[in-house]
């Protein structure tokens, strides 16, 4: 096996300044233009090409949307794996930055892939759900969302102020979203079909959502610069 060695001449330092306020700005920006192209959609109808449609319909799946939501939960994840493997170099507890990595990690997954969809039918069988329970994945994940927020109450409290209460907020957003107005839009499409009503709910629970991971992506990048400093430093060979 043969052994390259490299001098430090030969190395080239890239210093990346991270910029929390920047990135977020630039998330509100295209969260802005998505709702903006949404709205358009809905409110031109049936003149619009269909495919226009599909690409920027908030109720639809596999679309632009549904995509940035994705990555956005993705980001979230990775920046949690990120906290939990530099806190794990120097002995700080990160059991819980793994597992929220994880869970986010999940939640990216479902929202490409629709997994909560599938416990619609079989949930809503069982427990004869309908009216605000006529999606009735909320069921399930509303009692798992309750249970994680009881096991992750003291990771929480352990949080300096500024962080918890960005968590907090940005929690609360994305499940007002996720959960709150998915309840209201199963009420409307059961009870009075696909209509004004039923796209205004649509697009309030998609648009709370993406601003939910957004303002988690910028509380958890706000955390790093606060605890491991702004600047990354990245060697690279000329």
């Amino acid at each position: 096996m043969a052994v390259i060695k490299t001098s430090p001449q030969d190395l080239k330092i890239i210093n990346i300044r991270i910029k929390p306020k920047l990135v977020f700005h630039i998330l509100l920006f295209a969260i802005f233009f998505l709702t903006f192209m949404n709205i358009l959609g809905l409110y031109l109808g049936s003149g619009v090409n269909p495919q226009y449609m599909v690409k920027f319909d908030f109720n639809q799946e596999a679309n632009i949307p549904a995509f940035f939501s994705a990555i956005s939960l993705f980001v979230c994840s990775m920046l949690l794996l990120s906290i939990a493997l530099v806190g794990r170099k120097s002995k700080a507890e990160t059991s819980s930055w793994f597992y929220l990595a994880l869970i986010f990690l999940f939640l990216s997954f479902d929202e490409a892939a629709g997994i909560h969809e599938m416990f619609i039918g079989m949930t809503r069988r069982t427990f004869n759900l309908s009216g605000y329970f006529y999606y009735a994945w909320i069921v399930p994940y509303g009692i798992a969302v309750v249970l994680l927020f009881a096991l992750l109450l003291p990771f929480l409290k352990k949080l300096r102020k500024r962080t918890r209460v960005l968590f907090l907020l940005s929690g609360t957003i994305f499940i007002s979203g996720a959960i709150g107005f998915e309840m209201l839009g199963g009420n409307v499409i059961q009870s009075q079909g696909p209509g004004a009503l039923f796209s205004f709910f649509y697009t309030c629970e998609e648009l709370l959502e993406m601003l939910g991971s957004s303002l988690f992506i910028y509380a958890l990048l706000d955390y790093i610069t606060q605890t491991f400093g702004s600047n990354i430093r990245m060697v690279k060979d000329n």
